[in-house]
């Protein structure tokens, strides 16, 4: 059975099929996005590019937790790029770091880290050894084991890595070894095979490759694959391989390909790497992509820095030069002034499904939500033009629209939103029971309670000086609903100010909610890991 063409594959189809089924109305979309002129959005560094350049900062921080999420972003990024800078972190003071360095290198290291890797067999930590003898296993396709370094030692210096990578290939024809092999040709070979690997993918295989063999051999290709490999990448954009591959190699095919695919978080990813500005046709996946705080399956967590997906389609809405538009008709529905009739048929779709969610009183169904586009307005409202009427809508009947029009407020850092958000914070609850029917064990009443929490957290995410008096006033108020002073330590971890210590460690070592004290813990350590940054530069 022939590799080509790859998405000729049962595996392949199968997957696309899946995806088209899930994504609906995506490949419409994209013929739509192909055809149209790029518009004139704004550009700016993209999502990729700005965590690679923070990683490799992150790993030259004296705070060993730093070095960490350095290590562990460039890992989940794959960037094979880091393997020179990770390869000096071995020998690193701290013992964390040491092993996660060792466990980053087998599992985006190349030949270049076997010696490496080679010389921790014989370390006095036993779990380091341990994870060097796993890696090579799977980096080499050998099965040594710990214990016989000598003979791991001896393989290696017997043949040079051209003569190794040749045997590999032979293994790819015996369906015994062949997915050792291909793991291993991930690790070992260099762009100088890779005419020789894909003249094997092009030679019929007896039996063919499963699924999950035609997933390795394509993180070959997302490593050394170039423009000989692109016809073959773009007939399977779809799969995280050959997205990160396309996104490596750039260019106007490599953007339509991801324009043409089913849509998954390594294809956002890389048509942003890309800085794409053809998504407007997308625009409802895009914002469907964001979660809701009040939807289970697909969680906003608020109280958490941003994910990379929320990141990464923002991004792409804001370079269409659509998003004052989006903004518009999003808000223009809270206000119940709709404007969905003037929308693409899909978005107008979206609109027109949010409103049941938009009543007063309503409670999570668990049902697929349909107001996720709420979510994005923090992060693709970036002027000032709609601070009013974001003001006016935390009055709205409905809970759900009033937070992430606060929290729209905080990300625009408008100063002059902080008297109607304290205003709105220090209203009664309209309830009596306020410790038990606060803590939203009550159903009945569970639409009404945490949302002045979010609220404060919206302070926090202001980040102005009289936004972190009134949270240091509201974490510390006596009798104040649990979310209140919850969501005010919270506000005060993204504020992040030094001058908040003294009540956050007070917060921290004697609040009787343990939940106050957990989020008041680790707001101190983001505030003094942050000082520890700033001194180390």
């Amino acid at each position: 059975m022939r590799m080509l063409p790859f998405q000729s594959r049962p595996i392949i189809e199968a997957r696309c099929r899946l995806l088209v089924l899930l994504s609906g109305w995506c490949l419409v979309g994209a013929a739509m996005a192909a055809a149209a002129e790029a518009p004139s959005g704004p550009d700016f560094p993209d999502f990729y590019s700005t965590e690679v350049q923070r990683f490799h900062a992150l790993l030259a921080c004296k705070a060993p937790e730093s070095r960490l999420e350095g290590i562990e972003g460039l890992s989940w990024l794959r960037h094979w790029e880091s393997e020179d800078a990770l390869l000096r972190l071995p020998h690193d003071a701290d013992p964390l770091v040491r092993r996660e360095a060792v466990a980053a290198l087998t599992r985006f290291g190349t030949a270049r880290s076997i010696p490496r890797l080679l010389e921790l067999l014989t370390d006095g930590r036993h779990e380091v050894a341990q994870l060097s003898q796993l890696g090579l296993q799977r980096m080499t396709g050998q099965g040594f084991g710990a214990d016989r370094p000598a003979e791991w030692r001896q393989w290696w210096e017997a043949t040079d890595r051209s003569t190794k990578v040749g045997a590999l290939l032979n293994q790819v024809r015996d369906p015994a070894t062949r997915t050792a092999a291909l793991r291993a040709l991930r690790h070992l070979s260099e762009p100088e095979d890779e005419a020789r690997f894909l003249q094997l993918l092009t030679t019929p295989q007896a039996p063919p490759l499963s699924g999950p063999e035609w997933v390795l051999g394509f993180e070959v290709l997302e490593r050394i694959g170039s423009e000989q490999s692109l016809p073959h990448l773009l007939k399977a954009a779809s799969l995280a391989p050959a997205a990160y591959a396309l996104g490596r190699l750039g260019g106007p095919q490599a953007e339509e390909a991801l324009l043409a695919a089913p849509k998954s978080e390594a294809v956002w990813v890389n048509l942003d790497r890309l800085h794409s500005r053809r998504c407007a046709p997308f625009a409802p996946e895009l914002l469907n992509s964001f979660g809701l705080l009040s939807y289970r399956a697909m969680p906003d967590d608020v109280y958490l820095e941003p994910q990379p997906i929320q990141h990464v389609a923002a991004n792409l809405l804001l370079r269409t030069g659509e998003a004052p538009r989006l903004i518009d008709l999003l808000l223009s529905e809270l206000e119940g002034k709709s404007k969905a009739d003037s929308a693409p048929e899909p978005l107008k779709r979206l609109l027109v499904g949010m409103r049941p969610e938009l009543q007063p009183g309503f409670v999570r169904d668990d049902g697929e939500a349909q107001s996720k586009a709420l979510a994005a307005l923090p992060h693709i409202t970036k002027d000032r033009q709609f601070v009013l009427r974001l003001i006016a809508l935390l009055d709205h009947p409905a809970l759900v629209p009033r937070v992430y029009a606060a929290l729209t407020l905080g990300s625009t850092h408008a100063e002059e939103a902080v008297p109607p958000l304290l205003r709105k914070i220090e209203e009664p609850y309209p309830f009596t029971d306020a410790t038990t029917q606060v803590s939203g064990k009550h159903f009945e009443h569970s639409q009404n309670v945490r949302w002045k929490g979010f609220f404060c957290i919206a302070l926090g995410r202001l980040g102005t000086d009289s936004a972190r008096i009134a949270l240091e006033r509201l974490a510390t108020t006596d009798g104040a609903p649990r979310d209140v002073r919850y969501g005010a330590v919270v506000g005060l971890g993204f504020v992040g100010s030094e001058n908040s210590l003294p009540v956050l460690k007070q917060l921290a070592g004697h609040d009787p909610i343990w939940m106050v004290r957990r989020a008041a813990s680790e707001a101190v350590r983001e505030v003094e890991l942050r000082r520890k940054k700033v001194d180390a530069e």
